[in-house]
């Protein structure tokens, strides 16, 4: 158990009407403050390392919480305050850390999956991009989102902030991944060797295909998905006779 309280006349004349703490005992994870009104304070609470501010009639604590609300002792020893700050802080970023560290195995499988889409060595299909989405997500909105970052170390910090980032911005993480997929997959294939070029290129290269060997506007509307602005009549040609067209360009796998 730690104490901490004011000098006896000193605090007296700092918070006469006792609107500040006249003493804070630290035990068991808690602070236990006497105010009015007193109060107990989790180091769950805290939001910030504790304050400690040297002033002429003596050193004055401060202690915020994560509601917003502060707790400030004043008058107190010099040493006593910063002794009972360093402690107080000490046990607080052990206990965040231990915390996070709770969630490891949760937090390496996030992580490691978002290393996997900065260079995807498989399609990053919705299918398994969700799942860890949602885990990210749950990650930040049970846990990351409630620890103070500055109480949890540099390396934890970081990958929070990871996590936090991903569970944000998963869809366009996803869209980059595929982009980075896709043009893998062209430059190993051989087919695409400017690097100005993408998957979307193939679409452009199809449709000269098509044009350089004449094929009736309809059908090309057809293979390239496009709509046919004309009256319609008919049903066009079927896909045998599309296969055909397509045939004569094929490129071999």
């Amino acid at each position: 158990m730690t104490r901490l309280q004011p000098k006896p006349v000193i605090g007296f004349l700092l918070n006469p009407i006792g609107q500040h703490a006249k003493g804070i005992e630290y035990r068991d994870s808690q602070l236990c403050v006497s105010a009015r009104p007193s109060r107990k304070i989790h180091l769950n609470d805290i939001d910030s390392a504790p304050l400690v501010t040297h002033k002429l009639l003596g050193s004055e604590i401060t202690i915020r919480c994560d509601d917003g609300h502060g707790t400030t002792l004043k008058g107190a020893n010099r040493r006593c305050a910063t002794e009972f700050a360093k402690t107080i802080e000490a046990d607080w970023i052990a206990h965040n850390t231990e915390r996070f560290e709770g969630s490891r195995s949760s937090i390496d499988a996030v992580l490691m999956a978002i290393a996997e889409l900065e260079a995807p060595t498989r399609y990053p299909s919705a299918c398994l991009v969700h799942p860890v989405a949602e885990q990210a997500r749950h990650l930040d909105e049970s846990l990351i989102a409630k620890l103070p970052m500055a109480a949890i170390g540099e390396d934890a910090h970081r990958q929070a902030r990871t996590i936090q980032h991903f569970a944000r911005n998963a869809g366009q993480i996803r869209s980059r991944a595929i982009s980075t997929f896709e043009q893998q997959q062209l430059a190993n294939s051989g087919i695409v060797t400017d690097k100005r070029q993408s998957l979307y290129s193939l679409r452009h290269w199809f449709q000269d295909q098509l044009t350089k060997r004449d094929v009736v506007d309809r059908a090309q509307a057809q293979l390239m998905g496009h709509k046919f602005q004309r009256p319609k009549y008919g049903y066009g040609k079927d896909l045998v006779e599309l296969r055909e067209i397509v045939a004569q360009f094929a490129i071999s796998a």
